[in-house]
């Protein structure tokens, strides 16, 4: 692993414990990324070998957080900066695509996704990215909570991501490389709520309100247990 920072973290057990934060550099360490992938993600869509390897050998990076003490991978992210035949969503020029982000069940919740994401919009910035993007299920409140509240939104809906299958649709989620979205939409009284149900299951009716309020001109801003609030673009 290319050492790029040695922090800390507070387990939810209250102990301390120091964390090594790097760049993968072998493919073990890719397998090992996709065997935490697998573990988090379980019986949704996980990543492939085949997409880590052409993540890397197309100028990407896999971002990793090692335990220091055991070594013991806890966290990983990965970062795009150009197009892949796996990514069915056409990434744009001088936009970077955070492929995805994994945390090992026993230590979700002590704050390593905000550190990998962070990690990921400087790796961004470094790459003279204009753009961060990334997709999620609408369904996650985790991460859409973590994301929104680090300056991004959601501006599309992608039916197809995965396939035809509805459950397989996935939000676009944006933010500007570095920085904060600065058009004033924080402002704007044009409010919309959409109940969401998290968790594993599909729930229909946000997907279908959550796709009309994106093409008449809406963007998800935040959201909370029960649902996401969009706000119309000025």
């Amino acid at each position: 692993m290319q050492l790029l920072k040695v922090d800390e973290l507070i387990t939810k057990s209250g102990e301390h414990r120091v964390i090594l934060i790097g760049l993968a550099d072998s493919e073990n360490e890719w397998l090992e990324a996709k065997q935490l992938d697998d573990l988090a993600f379980q019986q949704h869509h996980g990543i492939s070998m085949e997409e880590l390897t052409s993540i890397v050998k197309s100028g990407g990076a896999i971002i990793l957080i090692r335990e220091k003490e055991t070594r013991q991978l806890i966290a990983e992210a990965q970062i795009l900066f150009r197009q892949i035949d796996q990514l069915s969503y056409i990434l744009p020029e001088r936009e970077a695509f955070n492929y995805g982000v994994a945390v090992n069940p026993d230590f979700q919740g002590c704050g390593l996704g905000k550190k990998l994401i962070q990690y990921v919009d400087l790796l961004a910035t470094e790459g003279h990215s204009e753009t961060l993007s990334l997709t999620v299920r609408s369904e996650n409140y985790t991460s859409i909570k973590l994301h929104t509240d680090l300056g991004f939104r959601i501006v599309g809906y992608l039916p197809n991501f995965y396939g035809n299958n509805p459950s397989n649709a996935r939000l676009l989620m944006k933010k500007p490389a570095g920085r904060s979205y600065e058009d004033g939409l924080m402002n704007t009284i044009d409010v919309e709520r959409v109940p969401v149900h998290y968790g594993d299951t599909h729930d229909p009716y946000a997907h279908g309100v959550i796709w009309s309020l994106i093409a008449h001109g809406y963007q998800g801003v935040s959201a909370d247990r029960h649902g996401l609030t969009f706000k119309k673009l000025p």
